[in-house]
């Protein structure tokens, strides 16, 4: 393998020629893999679709491109790829030319030719070096949601406490359903005895207690949207920026740049900490991520990645942070671990988000393709 690094804004590399080009998703839910670089990319149809698809400053782009890193295969088998070394930046492929581009300015690209396996090692062993490595160790997690998902109940999880016996699960992990809202992080009246009761049961389980947050999105009638403005990213005609469309309703990206939302999330972590939670698995993270007015400017991968900081921070460094809907390069060296791929489900696909072009939507079919080619 020949590697080098380079300093620049916009980066190009000259390729003999490309076989197949490698497209990598914005967030861990995105379609990522070795496509046809003449096919193109297929639009999502429906706008409501792209909310959350993949980086939507890209969502119309007919240019097939991918986040933070691309590669081409040439006609011998040999792998050149071209991999940003700091959040958000785009690669694609252009004729004989590899270019990228960078939100942030001038950043570091790792350039590197030759076989694929050694190629992508080394931007992940460069990636590891500029923004940091945990190395959680590997644990057995039982998850509430393909077992209730948001029907979830404190009786339901008593039930399954009891039936555990000595299965070697490490954690017990609580998925959605359990909080009052999206945005509003409290016990519903589906858990009647409190959050830090049920982590006191799962630990005298002699297992760790998890739980699942939202924390950087708030749904539309959420009482933190409508009593906390403060915390919203703003489009440029002043209203929250719609992350998504889910529970009901679209949801709203917090700011990550906002001192109010940093002082909100060091809270929140606090206190779902101070319940007895020391693995957290945080969803929908790319909201945070999205486009929008930030109360401190800076590049918006920068600005979720602070975020993301102020969240660590207040966790602690024996807690287990799993990310999920997270842009992948801006969350290294923060998360232990990635849970990547779509929901699975118990059919292949859906029919109609195939013909919307959504790869990401559940389904057997998208989770295993984001570990396997298809």
């Amino acid at each position: 393998m020949t590697a080098t690094f380079v300093a620049a804004a916009e980066p190009a590399v000259e390729v003999d020629g490309t076989a197949s080009f490698y497209r990598h998703g914005w967030h861990s839910w995105s379609p990522t893999g070795w496509v046809d670089p003449t096919v193109g990319r297929r639009p999502i149809a429906d706008l409501a679709r792209r909310l959350g698809h993949d980086d939507p400053v890209h969502a119309f782009d007919e240019q097939l491109g991918g986040s933070a890193v691309g590669a081409v295969e040439h006609a011998d088998g040999t792998v050149t790829l071209l991999g940003a070394l700091a959040p958000g930046a785009w690669v694609w492929p252009d004729g004989a030319v590899l270019r990228g581009s960078s939100e942030s300015g001038e950043i570091e690209w790792f350039v590197a030719s030759g076989d694929e396996r050694d190629v992508f090692g080394g931007y992940a062993a460069a990636l590891a070096d500029r923004l940091g490595r945990r190395g959680g160790a590997r644990m057995r997690v039982w998850c509430s949601w393909y077992s209730f998902y948001e029907s979830i109940t404190e009786d339901a999880m008593n039930g399954v406490l009891s039936a555990f016996g000595d299965l070697p699960f490490d954690v017990v992990q609580i998925d959605d359903g359990w909080e009052d809202g999206i945005g509003d992080w409290r016990p519903n009246r589906d858990f009647p005895g409190g959050m830090a009761a049920m982590a006191e049961r799962i630990r005298a389980g002699g297992r760790r207690a998890g739980l699942w947050l939202a924390p950087l999105i708030a749904h539309s009638s959420s009482q933190l949207a409508s009593e906390r403005p403060e915390l919203l990213l703003r489009s440029t005609d002043g209203e929250p920026v719609v992350a998504g469309i889910n529970w009901g309703g679209p949801y709203f990206a917090l700011d990550p740049s906002a001192q109010a939302t940093r002082e909100f999330l060091g809270e929140l972590i606090g206190t779902v900490r101070g319940w007895g939670y020391d693995y957290l698995k945080l969803d929908f993270l790319y909201g945070a991520a999205f486009p929008g007015l930030h109360e401190t400017e800076m590049p918006r991968e920068v600005a979720y990645r602070e975020a993301l900081q102020v969240m660590r921070d207040a966790a602690g460094e024996d807690c287990y942070l799993l990310a999920c809907g997270a842009p992948i390069v801006a969350s290294i060296g923060i998360f232990d671990g990635v849970r990547i791929g779509p929901d699975v489900a118990e059919f292949w696909e859906e029919p109609a988000m195939v013909a919307l072009g959504d790869e990401s939507a559940r389904g057997a079919r998208n989770a295993l393709a984001t570990s396997s080619q298809l």
